[in-house]
């Protein structure tokens, strides 16, 4: 069942009696506090002392009292009235999440069918019913990346027919439905259509030519995916922590611009293709610890605003060309091949002293994978030196001093 928004909790019920006794108390200590202040703001007049009863006075006393019976009427009928539309909407709120159950209860039933399209009108029923339903949309992501978390293999493309390979065939135009249907509603340039502030959780994934180019997400597991074909995260945006530790990328991993807010790690992933982290931006501590680059890893313009972990990495060929260090550098024990480009690279030369630690919901992702010593250590004979002019030591909108990396030569 979907967990309850936090306007469906239950509430204090009081009888309806005492609600009447209540407003009608209020109604009148309200009564005499405007007489109070009528009669301090018209100076204070003399009460006249009580003389013989006049037929006139009774009459005045009958309108009073009328008036006040006609007046608590009303505070009961207004309580009553107040009481039926509570319950009223109550009554509809039951309606509406009895309905919201038995859709999702269906849809869901549909993911685990034997046959393909039924599992793709299952999908599309849950993204329907979260259009209508804000506040469950986490919840139905949830379930979307509960299915494509389940065990998949892949069709072989050097077997034309056969019925199990056709059934891989099927299942893979399923999954690629449930990832078009998470990018589309990831990426905030149809506002009518963007979910925001959602958490992915695919972790152990299998996802194939899996994009999520330009999407904004809040924090995302993706510890041990593999990502099949492409893998298209250009100008994403993360909120929270982004976990890709120990994840597999066989093809292009495109992550250029992308924006991570909050910590990143990337502790032993392996990268056999391409790997472009150009002009991306870590806002917080960046953990590379033992991955593994088959080919180029162009981290061209990225800007590392907090700790950088490149311990023990394996580079064949690195780009770090005008890249800024703002955090402590870490490259010890890292392994290049046969090109290593690190011109135009600014370092922080008064980095902070903060031992970081990567966590995900008080799991730890990635042990150890920030430095804490406060000196850089940058690989073979390149050194941190002092920008030759002292107005050369400072960034635009950027902290502390600023040096240049350049070789011990």
């Amino acid at each position: 069942m979907p967990s309850r928004a936090p306007h469906d909790r239950p509430r204090l019920r009081i009888s309806l009696g005492l609600n009447i006794a209540v407003l009608l108390a209020v109604a009148v200590v309200a009564a005499v506090g405007v007489g109070a202040v009528a009669w301090w703001l018209l100076g204070r007049p003399p009460i006249r002392a009580a003389g013989r009863w006049t037929p006139g006075e009774s009459f005045d006393f009958a309108k009073i009292v009328l008036a006040v019976v006609g007046g608590a009427g009303a505070v009961v009928a207004l309580v009553v009235a107040y009481r039926r539309q509570q319950l009223g909407e109550a009554a509809e709120q039951r309606e509406e999440i009895k309905l919201f159950a038995e859709r999702f209860t269906k849809a869901s039933d549909q993911l685990g069918a034997e046959k393909a399209p039924v599992r793709l009108a299952g999908l599309y029923a849950l993204e329907d019913l979260a259009r209508g339903t804000p506040a469950q949309r986490q919840t139905i992501v949830n379930v979307l990346c509960a299915y494509l978390r389940m065990p998949y293999a892949p069709p072989d493309e050097s077997e034309s027919a056969g019925e199990e390979n056709e059934r891989r065939r099927q299942e893979l135009q399923v999954r690629l439905t449930a990832q078009r249907i998470l990018g589309a509603h990831l990426r905030p340039d149809d506002a009518a259509e963007f979910w925001r502030d959602i958490d992915l959780d695919l972790t152990d994934a299998t996802l194939v030519e899996f994009d999520l180019g330009r999407c904004r997400v809040r924090a995302a597991r993706f510890h041990r995916a593999e990502f099949a074909g492409r893998a298209d995260f250009a100008e994403a945006r993360f909120d929270g922590v982004a976990g890709f530790g120990l994840a597999t990328f066989t093809g292009v991993a495109d992550f250029g611009e992308a924006e991570f807010a909050d910590s990143a790690a990337f502790g032993g992933a392996g990268f056999r293709e391409w790997a472009r982290f150009s002009e991306v931006r870590f806002g917080a501590d960046a953990a590379f610890a033992e991955a593994g680059f088959g080919w180029l890893a162009a981290f061209d313009g990225a800007d590392f605003a907090g700790a950088a972990g490149f311990r023990g990495a394996r580079f064949r060929e690195a780009w770090f060309t005008r890249a800024t260090f703002g955090g402590v550098a870490k490259f010890t024990g890292a392994e290049f091949g046969a090109n290593a480009e690190f011109g135009g690279v600014r370092v922080r030369l008064d980095p902070p002293r903060r031992p970081t630690t990567v966590r995900l919901g008080g799991e730890v992702v990635d042990e150890d994978a920030y430095p804490e010593e406060a000196d850089h250590d940058f690989p073979g004979a390149l050194v941190v030196v002092d920008p030759p002019a002292e107005n050369d030591a400072s960034l635009p909108g950027r902290p502390g001093r600023w040096g240049h990396l350049a070789s011990a030569d």
